[in-house]
């Protein structure tokens, strides 16, 4: 069975969040899609879910006073904080180069002043992982200190064994 009939079928059988999910994951393990995410920010839409219809018609082709009201309602609940949004759209929509969007889609996220935030500025550039944090930090400082700790016992216990060999 095909992608767009097991979407069809969800559809049918009343499992609009099963087919939207089926998108979403689509088009994050396939690559961006802007038909995919207008399709799924439609799904949202129509099971009265504003706030994923407007994450998913962010980066996607459609639009209309039903996408702009709900990108509207997607943004107010990231507080307007372009950060925040920008982590809320689909990860292969974050990583695709503004050179490849359509001309919408950069003309909307110049608009709302996302395009930064969201699209890679050039090849290699990027939101791949979050910012790191002073806690992520002590975590990794910690890591390497028991890493740092284990080779050094390591090389003790393996000095010692060769010295019960050697003094006899």
């Amino acid at each position: 069975m095909e992608f767009s009939e097991r979407i069809d079928r969800d559809l049918a059988n009343g499992n609009h969040w099963l087919a939207r999910q089926r998108i979403e994951s689509h088009v994050n393990t396939k690559g961006y899609n802007a038909e995919l995410l207008a399709r799924a920010g439609q799904i949202a839409h129509d099971m009265h879910d504003d706030y994923n219809a407007g994450r998913l018609w962010l980066m996607s082709s459609a639009t209309g006073p039903d996408v702009d009201r709900a990108i509207e309602v997607f943004m107010r609940h990231a507080g307007n904080n372009l950060q925040q949004a920008a982590w809320q759209v689909p990860r292969a929509a974050r990583i695709v180069a503004s050179e490849n969007l359509p001309t919408l889609i950069r003309d909307r996220l110049k608009r709302l002043e996302l395009e930064d935030a969201i699209v890679k500025a050039r090849p290699g550039a990027g939101i791949l992982c979050p910012p790191a944090t002073w806690g992520t930090r002590l975590i990794e400082g910690v890591f390497v200190a028991v890493l740092v700790f284990g080779a050094l016992v390591g090389v003790l216990g393996v000095w010692t064994i060769i010295n019960w060999f050697i003094s006899d």
